[in-house]
This record gives C-alpha cells, structure tokens and sequence, in this order.
C-alpha cells in the first residue's frame, strides 16, 4: 500500500508538472535543496557578446538553480524568460515554445524568485519606468529581480536567429525586432550593481512575454498602461564559466562588446 501511495504521488507530481509546463526538476526539489537568496550565471555578459554561444549548460541543470530568469540557447538560438516556474523559448520567427530540459544556454542568469516590495505604476515609457524602478531599490550594491505583470500600451522586443561559426560579436548580429500594442504580458528584469559591469549589465535587462504568446523577448521600448512589480533583493551571487576552448581562448582584455542593449 505505501509503495503504491508513494507511485500514485509521483504520478500526480508528473502530471501536475505537465498542465503546468513547469519543468519536473522544479516540482521535486524540496525546500532543503533550495538556496534562495542566490543568483545563479552561466558565462560572464562580456565572453557571450563577444561570440561565446556555444550552449554547453543544459536547462535540465538550470531548472534547479531558480524558478525566474533571463538567458538564451545555442548559438544565440532565441531569447529566454522564466517565472513561476515556466521556462519559454522566444525564436526570431515569434514563436514562443517551452524549454525542456535537453536544450542548452550559452548564457543564463536564474534566481528562486521571493518577494521583497511590491508596487502599482501606470502610465509611463521607459525611462520613467526605470526610474521608478529605481525607488524600489534599497541600495545600488545589490542584485535586484523585479517581475511586472499586467497591461502595456506599446511594447517593442527583438530575438536571433541561430548563428553558424565561427561566431560574429552580437553587435555585428542583426536581430529580428517584433512590435505590439495593447497588450498583456508579464516582464522579468534584472538590475545588477556597477562593479558587476564585466559579469553582467549593470542597468535594467528586461525580458517580455504576452499572456497569449503573441510577442516575446528581449524589450528594446515600451510604454505602461498599468502593471503591478513584485522586486526580489538578492545578496548572494555565483558564477560558473564555460568549459569550452571558446571561452579558454577568449581575449577579455583586447575584448570590444559594445552594443546597444
């Protein structure tokens, strides 16, 4: 009888995670294997927009480092973005599908997303957006993770196509831009300090995705009708670099990565 209580919860777990296109790692975990308070990255900002693309960490491994985040997929195959456990795929032709677990990033950035201050804002473009942002923040030497869910007036988003090798800087890569207005959606961000400038980008890094998968990716412009921002304050953070000759060989002092983000 246990044994078959014990098959039947499995089960259940399975099919839970299905409906829910939340991957099974996630629902497994207990809370015991959970470090909540960190900020998982894969490759630093820098090596990746030089032309480290090579996706050598599977999300199977990423799905159990945090429930929200950003990154991409092989050869800058698309844009990623993660909350409440949903990992989504955003390709250059729009279509928006969910990673499983098989499928591998060149670079991702993950946390297990908690609330820390939340706050309504309505009727403003991006700059004011950010600046709003900015009053939720406590201090300029942390990492912050807000997710803002509602209405847009206008947003405008771009992904990649997949590249081939060898690899061109990104700011050499065209992207394939996307616009949309009226529109529901859910915004992951991530705000990371000046002295992370070489890890990561030390401004707000947004992420977009419409609640009826009509447009997606990395946000470019936008304009609020109204959203509610939930901001996550992190203290901990860990990297691990590529094991990859790309990333060996890489010259991050000759490096010049500058491009419009």
């Amino acid at each position: 009888m246990v044994n078959a209580i014990k098959l039947g919860t499995v089960a259940a777990i399975f099919v839970a995670a299905l409906m829910l296109s939340v991957p099974l790692a996630i629902i497994l975990q207990s809370e015991d294997e959970i470090d909540r308070e960190t900020l998982y990255q894969f490759n630093t900002l820098d090596a990746f927009l030089d032309g480290s693309y090579d996706g050598v960490m599977p999300y199977s491994e990423i799905f159990l480092r945090g429930d929200t985040g950003l990154g991409t997929f092989h050869a800058v195959d698309g844009e990623m973005i993660a909350f409440d456990g949903r990992y989504y795929q955003i390709k250059w032709d729009g279509t928006i599908v969910n990673v499983t677990g098989d499928m591998t990033a060149p670079l991702v950035m993950v946390t297990w997303f908690d609330t820390d201050a939340e706050q309504d804002f309505s009727g403003m473009n991006m700059s004011v957006f950010r600046s709003s942002l900015d009053t939720m923040r406590c201090s300029d030497n942390y990492i912050y993770v807000f997710v803002a869910k509602g209405e847009l007036s206008m947003v405008k988003t771009r992904s990649f196509a997949p590249q081939e090798t060898p690899y061109e800087p990104l700011a050499n890569v065209s992207a394939i831009n996307f616009e949309s207005q009226d529109v529901n959606g859910t915004l992951v961000i991530m705000w990371f300090p000046g002295s992370f400038s070489t890890l990561n980008l030390d401004d707000y890094h947004m992420h977009f995705l419409a609640d009826d998968y009509s447009i997606g990716g990395h946000v470019t412009e936008l304009h609020i009708t109204s959203v509610n921002v939930a901001m996550d304050m992190t203290p901990g953070y860990q990297i691990e670099l590529p094991l990859t000759d790309q990333y060996r060989e890489w010259d991050a002092q000759g490096s010049d990565v500058a491009i419009e983000r």
